[in-house]
């Protein structure tokens, strides 16, 4: 039989390049790529270089470390070096530095050329500079996302140099560039926050033939000793500049042929100096510009008195105004021979209007015109700008209507791209006579139907005007707040031409009752603003449904931005958060309003396999009803509770797992790995915890000891009701469990560690006794020291009424010194506690018990004892001395034993059930109330059950079985399909067994005498009545996707052709597609077929996915074959299978099947 293990996706993928010695191709960085991290790409590029064009592609994930790039690796202009992330997808990659590497930066490279970054995201928060790049040239960054504590880029004496389409954010210079040439920056996003206001986000210094434009700049740009510099179609926003500060927030300084043409500049406070500064700018032109200043200095600041006679500088077409009023618009110092002003609009909110000097000598325009022959053209008028922040002018203004020079070159497009006809220039950037344009928002897709909030909200905009529009701002507001950034759009729309949809925000804090959405739309010559608002009135848009989570097209960038909305806005359905591989910032989560059992949240990786993207924190607070699965967490917390119904399955958790809130109840942790760190569970004395599960779960590891002190990697305080099962403890974890109370079950554990379990100061009762049965407790070696007089006790039993410790096996073999006291069962404090048919062995130095006068109060009897050399006790080394001392231990015997744990020569092995060879097997009497299993699950004999943890008669050697699981590969997938296939095929049959539920646990079967590839049969028989049949489909329906133990997935690839026959694209949303499977290129024999379908984010409309099973070569369903299909929801993997069930193969190939789905990109409507 071939079984198939095949992952189509719709999207291209990146072959990898065979490893030679130098680099050349194309390389995954990233845990499961070519290079693990950087340091592995360092030390390879350090050794062999590179010697063809190389590709770095980042795999989704967060990558610590950086590069140093140096000449002798041999990247230049023809053996280039490109690293940009997976699939372009930069959501999913945060490249950062490590936490010691202060001033080290993230990318330097020194006499390197050739070196191309893209599509990434990039962090350094711990100094130095993200990227330094000196002596050499053609660096290209694009569409990066960067911060940085420091500078995001410094270069010095580069060349050639692009940066495009980047958002870039520092707490100093966000681009710092010092003796470049041919530097182009475009279509940048800059940000340097106001409360660092010593540095500029752009400065060019000594540099040569470089220009910015169509660029948005937060922040101040300084420019000084160059020349040919350029400055055009942007927009600057300067902030604060210091009172110690002599610059401004447009500073050029020294530089010869500087060319600023359609820009707005205006400020936030611009406390110190002057907007705009010009300082010995010989051969400049400063044109079609429009200025706002709200502080009493200088809008447009001019110097030139060090540069007479040598160039001159223009100023024209601009708007120059102050709204302060003390302030004087423009003010020009120096020599007037090299300089010529005219055709401006110069306007202030006071008396001044142009100063000569700093601070003196204010003229009028008119006084200006005749004393200095400036300004001819020129007008005082007051602009009728949009806002502050908007400087387009509102409507038509007559004043400045095609009162400009107009300038070749210079003139033809406005800041937004708007012609300008020839003779007709208005004054200022924007171009606005002529333009007739009318835009109204004709959309907007909220309110939401149905239970699923939407994260982002968009509209559509409609240009009902008779010119083309380019440019729009779009204003919205909830529920009042006023505090938004409007969105900036630019694009183009011919006359009655209406947009796709415009995404305005992705997320917000809605109010779980009702919002109100307001949205205003201005662009600046709307004669008719009667609809250019839209209002939403008292909706909600409360979650429900399929969410995606990280990289580029997810629903929410962040899991931490889901949560925000999910307990602001609350939930009206169950929510299933689906994280795609990314970085992930930590998450705090907060009560989701709406959440009751029937809205469970659940957050689970969308690949299937391990445990999936990395979580460094999450805190959560008064959260009820949440599933988290499959995922790796930095650490957990939760307070300020009460915290109700929260699971925790196949999870990973590093560092601290804290409970620090009270009254908390229904938690389930199944199947976690918690390696080092500590679990902390702890109510109070006045409000206990209630009704943990913890089972299947596995703490710290081998090879190294815990224990000093008794401390546990477990802890459980003041917690009503407990299950600890099936829980593996190694070396470095134990269970420290006190003041507990009500059903409290400990069973079925594995503990491998001194003190492997504490439990006291709990209360039981007789209808509700502490029950601690069926577990294995096992150490061999040298025991941790206590600080106290003896070692740790490796099983420790105190204080405590009715907690009855039955049916264990205990092996406690130390080779401490003797006046380490080792012991192997500790017990004292005890009322009406029962002690009965438990399997202990002694060896080494250990001894069997301390004494306590409180045993006299409780129940001591038929267990069975193999002593090592110390006996019991000292002075009552022998089972007789015991009795007679105690009168306890009546019908206890004394028969050696063997167990499975003696025969692994390292000590480690925690498998304490009968050896083969085990010269008795212990029997008592009478079987105890509720422990009517063993260890492993199988029912004990009424009559005569055996003595310790493990009922040895027919134990299954094939072990439990897990419903679904038909291949016992520790997980349900498609390949399951296949084997209950052809054990259907077989007839198999075999004893039924006494457990027939098909919940995900594990079941006692017995063995049965045929098996299929190697795998016992009772696999295959998921429901337990004795055959393989149609009828257990339904586990593996039920369990799809269960994991147990954290295994990998399987994946047997025989190279046997599968194709989709997609149809020619592209696709529209909504297209119905219809794609055969097609199996084999020739005839080949098959039983079955199972295949995983990943398809790009959000591409698949949900519950359209579907497989179609008509008859083929393969079979019928029905008849002889049965199909397969199941959505893993949004973007995830479409598991398909099919099989044959007669146990005969079919000898053919091509169609089988056909998969069937429907088409959508965007989750607007």
């Amino acid at each position: 039989m071939h079984k198939h293990t095949l992952l189509l996706a719709l999207f291209l993928s990146i072959g990898q390049a065979a490893f030679s010695q130098c680099l050349s191709g194309s390389y995954t960085l990233g845990a499961e790529g070519d290079f693990a991290h950087f340091q592995a790409l360092q030390e390879r590029l350090d050794a062999f270089g590179v010697c063809g064009p190389t590709r770095i592609v980042l795999l989704p994930e967060r990558h610590i470390g950086g590069l140093d790039l140096k000449p002798t690796m041999g990247i230049n202009t023809t053996n280039t070096l490109e690293i940009t992330a997976q699939d372009g997808n930069k959501g999913a990659v945060i490249w950062q530095k490590g936490p010691t590497d202060n001033q080290i930066p993230l990318l330097r490279m020194n006499g390197v050329s050739g070196v191309w970054l893209h599509d990434l995201r990039i962090s350094t928060n711990n100094g130095a500079v993200s990227i330094s790049a000196q002596n050499g040239s053609q660096l290209r960054l694009e569409r990066l996302d960067m911060w940085s504590f420091e500078s995001t880029l410094y270069a010095k004496n580069m060349a050639d140099c692009s940066i495009q389409d980047c958002k870039i954010e520092a707490r100093i210079e966000s681009l710092n560039f010092e003796e470049c040439q041919n530097i182009a920056l475009e279509g940048m996003e800059l940000y340097c926050p106001i409360d660092y206001d010593s540095y500029p986000s752009l400065l060019l210094s000594n540099c040569n033939n470089s220009y910015m434009k169509h660029s948005y700049v937060y922040g101040n740009v300084w420019i000084y000793e160059g020349k040919n510099i350029g400055f055009h179609h942007n927009e600057l926003y300067a902030s604060i500049v210091s009172n110690s500060s002599s610059d401004g927030g447009f500073w050029v300084r020294n530089t010869d042929s500087v060319s600023i043409t359609n820009n707005v500049f205006y400020d936030e406070y611009l406390l110190a100096y002057d907007l705009v500064s010009l300082n010995q700018t010989p051969n400049g032109l400063f044109a079609h510009n429009s200025l706002y200043i709200s502080t009493a200095k200088a809008a447009l600041f001019v110097s030139q008195d060090q540069f007479p006679n040598i160039g001159k500088l223009q100023i024209l077409n601009n708007i120059i105004t102050g709204a302060h009023p003390n302030c004087s618009p423009l003010v020009v110092q120096g020599d007037f021979t090299d300089f010529i002003s005219d055709y401006n609009c110069i306007w202030s909110a006071g008396s001044n209007l142009i100063a000569i000097g700093i601070g003196s000598f204010n003229q009028t325009l008119s006084q200006w015109q005749i004393n200095f022959q400036q300004d001819l053209h020129s007008t005082v008028t007051k602009p009728t700008f949009l806002s502050r922040k908007n400087l387009r002018i509102k409507g038509n203004l007559p004043a400045l209507s095609g009162k400009g020079l107009y300038l070749p070159g210079v003139s033809e497009l406005d800041l937004d791209g708007d012609p300008r006809p020839a003779g007709l220039a208005d004054i200022g950037a924007d171009q606005f006579s002529g333009i007739a344009t009318s835009v109204k928002i004709s959309h907007c897709n909220l309110p939401v139907a149905g239970c699923h909030g939407l994260p982002t909200v968009a509209v559509k905009l409609k240009n009902e005007g008779l010119s083309t529009l380019r440019q729009a701002l779009i204003f919205w507001k909830i529920n009042g707040d006023t505090a938004l950034r409007p969105l900036r759009w630019k694009g183009q729309l011919s006359p009655g031409q209406t947009s796709d949809w415009i995404p305005v925000f992705d997320r917000y804090d809605y109010s779980f009752t009702s919002n109100q959405l307001e949205l205003r739309v201005e662009e600046g010559r709307d004669l008719n603003t009667t609809n250019n608002t839209w209002t939403v009135n008292n909706f909600t848009n409360r979650m429900g449904g399929d969410y995606t989570v990280g990289g580029d097209g997810a629903d929410f960038a962040q899991l931490k931005d889901a949560t925000e909305m999910l307990y602001s806005a609350g939930v009206c359905g169950p929510v299933n958060l689906w994280l795609r591989k990314s970085a992930q910032d930590p998450v705090l989560m907060k009560n989701i309003p709406g959440s009751i059992p029937a809205r469970t949240l659940r957050i689970q990786p969308e690949e299937a396999g391990l445990p999936g993207p990395y979580l460094p924190r999450l805190e959560m607070q008064q959260v009820k009803n949440v599933q988290f699965k499959r995922l790796h967490f930095g650490g957990v917390s939760w307070n300020d509770g009460p915290h109700k119904r929260i699971e925790f399955a196949h999870c990973v958790v590093d560092s601290t797992f804290q409970d620090g809130s009270a009254s908390d109840s229904g938690m389930v942790l199944n199947q976690c790995l918690f390696l080092k760190n500590p679990v902390d569970i702890t109510g109070t004395p006045q409000n206990y915890d209630r009704e943990w599960r913890i089972e299947n779960c596995s703490f710290g590891y081998d090879g190294d000891l815990n224990g000093t002190n008794w401390a546990g990697n477990l802890t459980v305080t003041f917690v009503q009701g407990l299950t600890l099962r099936n829980c593996r403890f190694f070396q470095t974890g134990n269970a420290w469990l006190t003041f507990l109370n009500g059903q409290v079950t400990i069973e079925k554990n594995r503990f491998g560690s001194v003190t492997g379990l504490g439990l006291g100061f709990s209360d039981g009762t007789a209808a509700t006794p502490l029950m601690v049965t069926n577990n294995f407790f096992h150490f061999k070696g040298t025991a941790p020291f206590n600080t106290g007089p003896a070692c740790p006790p490796l099983v420790y039993l105190f204080d405590s009424k009715y907690l009855y410790c039955l049916h264990n096996t205990v092996y406690y073999d130390t080779d401490n010194l003797i006046f380490d006291d080792p012991r192997a069962i500790k017990i004292h404090g005890w009322e009406n506690g029962r002690f009965e048919g438990n399997l202990v062995k002694t060896g080494g130095s250990a001894r069997m018990f301390d004494f306590n006068t409180s045993w006299f109060t409780s129940v001591f009897n038929r267990n069975n004892f193999d002593l090592g050399p110390l006996g019991i006790m000292p002075g009552f080394e022998s089972l007789t001395a015991w009795q007679n001392l105690t009168n306890l231990e009546q019908n206890t015997t004394t028969l050696p034993v063997k167990l499975e744990a003696e025969n692994d020569p390292t000590g480690l092995t925690p498998d304490l059930h009968l050896a083969a060879d085990s010269p008795n097997k212990p029997l008592t009497i009478n079987l105890q109330a509720g422990v009517t299993t063993d260890f492993d699950g199988q029912t004990r004999s009424l009559t005569s059950p055996a003595i310790g943890a493990d009922e040895p008669q027919n134990l299954p050697l094939a072990g439990a079985v897990w419903p679904g699981d038909c291949d016992a590969d520790m997980q349900v997938s498609s390949l399951d399909w296949l084997q209950l296939g052809v054990a259907m095929g077989q007839g198999l049959q075999g004893p039924a067994r006494p457990d027939q539920s098909i919940s995900w646990l594990p079941r006692y079967a017995a063995d049965w005498l045929d098996s299929v590839q190697q795998v016992n049969g009772k696999h295959a028989d998921c429901n337990g009545d004795g055959a393989a049949t149609l009828a257990d489909t339904l586990a593996i329906v039920q369990n799809f996707g269960e994991e147990h133990f954290l295994t990998a997935a399987a994946d047997d690839r025989s190279g046997t052709v599968l194709k989709i026959l997609l149809p020619a694209g592209p696709y529209t949303p909504g297209q119905k597609i219809a794609a055969p499977i097609w199996l084999g290129e020739s005839e080949e024999l098959f039983y079955g077929l199972a295949m995983g379908m990943a398809v790009s984010g959000g591409s698949v409309a949900p519950g359209s996915f579907w497989v179609d099973y008509p008859g083929s070569w393969l079979g019928q369903v029905g008849v002889n074959m049965m199909g397969f299909y199941r959505k893993n929801p949004v973007s995830g993997e479409y598991p398909v299978a099919v099989v044959r069930t007669d146990g005969q193969q079919a000898n053919g190939f091509g169609q089988l099947g056909v998969l069937n789905l429907r088409w959508v990109r965007l989750r607007i409507p």
